[in-house]
């Protein structure tokens, strides 16, 4: 495919694993695949840094209390991980939890075990899927390729279980 067309929907708690998913991107793939950051609406402070041209010390203006509790964090690794997000993301995107409660549904009928934060690659393609603005703004097409990585498995499997509907962790 094409460059313009390669991309990576990309999880961001701290930003830490999205910074190290871009850094090995930027020294493999030349030129790089556009990056979409994905965080829960209740805990983006990635995107609330983004959307002021923060220093990367701005807090979320969240509860951080997301059903994708391992990307509840508040402030971004700002020495380490925000340069990477900030000079190389294409796209901020903060989900509610909906989102992702239908990520890990979609998955699980397609015999995928993701926990609620490690889905959240998938949950923006999902909400993309029925958004033509969103769509539109991340730049995808019929011939666009995404890169995503689950994270996680059922790491909290009382509520992956009550997700799911079914007793399989």
């Amino acid at each position: 495919k094409q460059w313009y067309q390669r991309r990576v929907a990309i999880t961001a708690g701290v930003g830490s694993f999205a910074a190290g998913g871009i850094a090995y991107c930027l020294s493999e793939q030349q030129p790089p695949p556009r990056f979409i950051c994905v965080e829960p609406t209740d805990a983006d402070c990635i995107l609330e840094n983004f959307r002021v041209s923060g220093d990367g010390t701005l807090a979320c203006k969240g509860k951080t209390e997301s059903v994708s509790a391992g990307l509840n964090c508040g402030i971004p690794a700002y020495k380490t991980a925000w340069p990477l997000l900030r000079d190389h993301c294409s796209a901020y995107v903060a989900l509610g939890d909906g989102w992702p409660v239908a990520a890990v549904k979609e998955l699980y009928q397609k015999g995928v075990t993701a926990g609620e934060s490690g889905c959240c690659g998938y949950a923006v393609l999902m909400a993309a899927r029925n958004n033509s603005q969103l769509r539109e703004d991340l730049k995808l097409d019929d011939e666009s390729v995404v890169l995503v990585v689950n994270t996680e498995a059922a790491t909290d499997p009382e509520l992956y279980n009550e997700i799911v509907g079914d007793k399989v962790v």
